[in-house]
């Protein structure tokens, strides 16, 4: 029989939460906060701005207490957009017992100024640190010497500056015409395409850095390598989901980081994108102890994906064996195509994630946040650019459904992407290009239109007179 989960949480709600309680251990509890949260809540009080209590309960105070008062490696702080994970991590840094400590933020490069300004704005008495130009000048020195710091030290680095090198060309010496090895002298065969070759007998780098190009030095490198470790006391990595990739630079860049640092705390508003594997990574950089102890290797995201994803296999009919039909033990079913879907196993959360992480909705701190509505207003097109979207539309619809009738889906991306740019780009004009046989093949194009001001620009100065008028602010987002 069928019962609906509301009925079931209804009826023996009471008995689950009884059963979590006794055989689960929160490092946190908000209705048993004992002489470890009061002393965080009267430093917490001494910030520039003073956290919300939706924050400090659901975010703050648990992340706090796993890095600091449990002495545990890391963390993931999960929020949604808006929900403050900005002002929680860095009161999650004030929090650090140490007087003089050393912070570093890795986030998007595009916002370094805001974490800048978010920190000096929260943190009394810090010193922030640009550390996303182009100058070594201060890890050179920490290379020479390595300083403590002094005070509250906020060192924010670009994603970007973090992970991108020097380019490499190769580096041979020629003896009578012959490409050798310049360690060894041992002739060897260069691959034209190998920028970083390796000598076939000695196995030593043939190769350099290509001076003439790009002259920079990968941050996060120069800081695993020649910093020591503990350099810095808690390393904060925004928008942690864009690190998951394995063999990535900037998934490299994450370790190193990690590397030579005593926590960790990781922010992301999307930890999981739809695949186990999306973890498998982050969890490996973070957490190597745990991973090796649930029996996982470093790079077989399948064994991950079998436990806690979806694996899919695909058998090939001309694969079958003849008994494919009959009840019979070990029968052959041919050699299966496997790859990973979409699907997360709820074992997830209770083996790796629950005890290391702090999910925060925008519900929960709402209480604080003004009231929100959302509402639509549609706006027509101008009549001029309706008949050259009309057009564009039904050109693009009768070429995809013809390439998609011969097995061709490379079109239907296209066909969004222009449908959806054409009405507020229209004053350039949009082509849509598909290549067949090695040669752009134009498949349908749209004017550009002479349009002083769309319908839905007109709209939108209208209503900001009205707000302005009413002494409203406004902001508009593109």
């Amino acid at each position: 029989m069928d019962i609906p989960l509301s009925e079931f949480l209804d009826q023996w709600g009471e008995v689950l939460k009884s059963q979590v309680i006794t055989t689960m251990h929160p490092v946190y509890q908000p209705k048993a906060e004992d002489q470890w949260d009061a002393q965080a809540r009267v430093q917490l009080g001494q910030l520039k701005r003073t956290p919300f209590e939706a924050q400090i309960r659901c975010g703050i105070l648990p992340i706090a207490r796993t890095l600091y008062k449990e002495d545990r490696k890391g963390a993931f702080l999960v929020g949604e957009m808006g929900a403050g994970k900005t002002i929680m991590s860095l009161a999650v840094a004030a929090l650090d017992p140490k007087p003089a400590k050393r912070i570093l933020i890795q986030c998007p490069g595009h916002l370094v100024r805001k974490w800048i300004r978010e920190a000096e704005a929260t943190l009394p008495g810090c010193t922030c640190i640009n550390l996303n130009g182009r100058d070594m000048t201060l890890l050179l020195d920490h290379k020479q010497k390595p300083a403590k710091p002094r005070g509250t030290e906020i060192w924010v680095l670009g994603k970007e500056r973090a992970k991108l090198h020097y380019q490499r060309k190769p580096g041979l010496m020629v003896r009578q015409g012959a490409s050798c090895c310049p360690d060894c002298g041992a002739q060897v065969v260069l691959n034209v395409s190998d920028q970083a070759p390796v000598c076939e007998h000695c196995q030593a780098r043939m190769w350099s850095a290509d001076g003439e190009r790009n002259r920079r030095y990968a941050k996060a490198e120069f800081i695993k390598r020649y910093l020591p470790k503990g350099f810095f006391d808690l390393v904060i990595l925004d928008e942690v989901h864009e690190l998951k990739g394995g063999g990535t630079a900037q998934g490299q860049a994450m370790s190193c980081l990690i590397a030579r640092s005593r926590k960790v705390l990781a922010l992301t508003g999307t930890l999981m994108g739809g695949y186990s594997k999306d973890l498998f990574y982050l969890l490996w950089r973070m957490f190597p102890r745990q991973m090796v102890q649930a029996g996982f290797e470093y790079g077989r995201t399948l064994g991950f994906a079998e436990r806690y994803g979806v694996v899919e296999r695909t058998y090939k009919a001309d694969d079958l064996g003849p008994d494919w039909n009959q009840a019979s033990i070990g029968r052959k079913t041919g050699k299966a195509r496997i790859k990973e879907a979409p699907g997360i196993s709820p074992l997830l959360l209770p083996d790796l994630l629950l005890e290391r992480s702090a999910f925060v909705r925008l519900n929960d701190v709402s209480q604080a946040l003004p009231d929100y509505e959302e509402i639509i207003v549609t706006t027509p097109m101008d009549d001029a650019l309706q008949t050259h979207y009309f057009e564009l539309a039904n050109t693009l619809v009768a070429a995809t459904r013809k390439a998609l009738a011969c097995g061709d889906m490379r079109l239907l991306g296209k066909m969004l992407q222009s449908l959806l740019a054409y009405p507020d780009g229209c004053r350039f004009g949009e082509r849509v290009y598909l290549e067949r046989g090695g040669v752009e093949e134009l498949i349908a194009s749209a004017p550009a239109l002479e349009i002083n001001l769309l319908a839905k620009e007109k709209r939108l100065l209208e209503i900001l007179t009205t707000e302005r008028k009413q002494g409203r602010k406004v902001a508009v987002f593109l």
